[in-house]
């Protein structure tokens, strides 16, 4: 679950950084963020509780701009240990400040383990512009307040949480709720019911943590007014599948002037029930129900942390649904334009060009043997399209006709790669949460189409020469049924085809007559009509039927099945752009998993 929030923290931050967000679409960003961030400070808490199961009571104090959160400290602390000013952001670091001098060390240990990504650092040195520093300060020789119970103890001061540079010292507020075993939130009338202050009671309500919610400021006859009202909206923010929370315990401030910069006039005035308060929330605290907690946060936070990603599992389920239909159209294409067309499919009169081979016809077995090495599949790997040679007895021809079937694989995969794109972009258009996705496919579909139209030829090349054997096949079907009926076999071989056939032979290695154009040929008029009659002509187009069929099966197979399906699904799986998720649907199934069956963060 680490490694998960871990990577999921880095996901979002290239997100904010590098996607094109509208406000509120980052809004919801940054909030996922903080979560994730809070989760992960929270697996360092019970990392802590497991080495150190009795480490110093840890009291952490949150609270918008100017509520008072470092005049409570001090309060807390019976000295003026945090600055105060009336600056907003005029404290951007966690500091801490142990209650009891001889529990120095133990809490020193615990923050060093805490806070190892961030640096110790003096008090009087943070720098404001260096926001991964720390403090953590002894109590000297002060006199322990009587506000805290007896047992050591750290208080941490924090950031403030609502003002717009917040933003950038976030972390530092949401490791203190982290370490917190009891959280104190500082507030104030004016501030009480702002935005920032429910939702990051939101935040960590889930994590059980015991509460304590002090409002400063108040006018003694609005103090019990203004406490319902606080009560009020905590159930109303209560969120609706969930158990009921205990609203928390409340300690109302009365207004004093100078507070802000002393806690002095407190002790006298809210000194007895603050430390009866802090006494009650400190008994709640329970660290072995810490780790309950922090499962609870995760759960309720998992499918929001989690939904950019599913957002693009499902945009790549949609790709690979627009792959197959668009393969199935593709298909049809190649059916409707080569397999069914009865002027451009030519593969069974290449097996009637071998069955006149297999003939052996006095005076054309070897011309017929050259153009058989023509018309067969594999010479389109020795040849170059587009010159004309006519080649002598010694040499291979290197120019044949422009072949049907090259033409429509093509024109099919082109049309996939183009509608492909376009159907990328119309997603982007409509679906803005997922448009980067859309659009950075169709960036890589563009970026590979050369490579991929390369290999796609290649392929073709492939394919048929090893569907040569098959077109033999055939012609070694016709063959043998000719043997069965030896009076039409001699028929055929007594059959005067010599001149027309020597021209076909010409035609064809001179680039003239394609494998198409043999069966209209002079030369092989008499031969198919002699085929085509009676029961063998029935024979010759179930021979026909079943060459095409396995010609088709071939082609889905091995060109459409066998390698577009594969590279263009590939170009879903993990498009390359900052700010996409690509978790794997195994990653995600492991994260709903844990989360669904309660298994314990790790």
């Amino acid at each position: 679950m680490n490694a998960l929030i871990t990577t999921l923290i880095q996901r979002y931050q290239d997100a904010l950084e590098h996607a094109s967000l509208t406000d509120s679409r980052a809004d919801e960003y940054r909030a996922r963020l903080n979560a994730l961030r809070l989760a992960k400070a929270v697996q360092l808490k019970l990392s802590l509780n497991a080495a150190a199961p009795g480490h110093p009571l840890q009291f952490g104090i949150l609270g918008p701009t100017q509520a008072g959160k470092s005049t409570l400290v001090n309060l807390l602390l019976n000295r003026n240990a945090a600055g105060v000013s009336a600056l907003a952001g005029y404290t951007v670091h966690a500091q801490g400040f142990v209650t009891l001098e001889h529990s120095l060390p133990a809490a020193s240990q615990v923050a060093e383990q805490f806070f190892s990504d961030y640096t110790l650092t003096d008090p009087e040195h943070l720098d404001h512009t260096l926001l991964q520093q720390y403090s953590l300060a002894s109590p000297g020789k002060q006199s322990p307040s009587n506000l805290l119970p007896p047992e050591p103890a750290v208080v941490w001061d924090s950031p403030d949480f609502d003002s717009i540079e917040s933003r950038g010292y976030r972390s530092a507020v949401l490791r203190v709720v982290a370490l917190a075993d009891v959280v104190i939130l500082m507030t104030s009338k004016d501030k009480y019911a702002d935005r920032s202050v429910w939702d990051m009671l939101e935040l960590i309500r889930p994590l059980g943590k015991p509460l304590l919610v002090c409002i400063n400021k108040l006018n003694p006859e609005d103090a019990e007014a203004v406490t319902q009202s606080f009560l009020q909206r905590f159930r109303e923010h209560q969120p609706a599948d969930s158990a009921p929370t205990d609203a928390p315990m409340i300690v109302p401030i009365p207004y004093m002037k100078g507070l802000s910069e002393s806690a002095d006039q407190l002790v006298h005035s809210v000194g007895d029930t603050l430390a009866t308060s802090i006494q009650t929330v400190t008994n709640d605290v329970n660290r072995q129900a810490q780790a309950t907690g922090a499962e609870r946060f995760i759960q309720h936070h998992m499918h929001d942390w989690l939904a950019p990603a599913v957002a693009e599992q499902q945009a790549f389920a949609v790709w690979q649904q627009a792959i197959n239909d668009g393969l199935d159209t593709a298909m049809k294409t190649y059916q409707h334009s080569y397999l069914q067309h009865p002027q451009k499919y030519d593969t069974f009169n290449r097996a009637l060009a071998e069955l006149l081979d297999l003939l052996e016809i006095p005076g054309l077995a070897s011309a017929l043997g050259t153009t058989r090495t023509v018309v067969t599949w594999p010479v389109r790997t020795l040849f170059k399209l587009g010159k004309s040679a006519i080649s002598n007895s010694t040499e291979k021809p290197n120019a044949v006709p422009v072949e049907f079937e090259d033409e429509i694989l093509l024109l099919a995969q082109n049309h996939l790669h183009s509608e492909l794109i376009g159907f990328a972009m119309d997603q982007a258009a409509d679906q803005p949460e997922q448009a980067l996705w859309w659009r950075t496919l169709a960036q890589q579909l563009r970026e590979q189409r050369p490579m991929l139209d390369a290999r796609f030829r290649q392929a073709v090349d492939q394919y048929q020469a090893d569907f040569a054997p098959e077109v033999e096949k055939a012609a070694a079907k016709l063959y043998q049924s000719l043997q069965d009926q030896p009076t039409l076999l001699n028929g055929l071989r007594a059959f005067r085809l010599s001149t027309d056939a020597a021209a076909v032979v010409l035609a064809v290695k001179s680039g003239g007559l394609a494998a198409s154009d043999l069966l209209i040929a002079p030369a092989t008029l008499g031969l198919t009509s002699m085929l085509t009659e009676g029961a063998l002509g029935r024979y010759m187009e179930s021979v026909r039927a079943d060459l095409m069929v396995t010609q088709e099966r071939q082609v889905r197979t091995t060109l459409f099945d066998g390698l577009l399906l594969p590279e263009l699904t590939n170009v879903g799986k993990s498009p390359s752009q900052p700010g996409l998720f690509n978790l794997s649907e195994a990653e995600l199934s492991t994260a709903k998993t844990s989360v669904a069956t309660g298994a314990q963060p790790s």
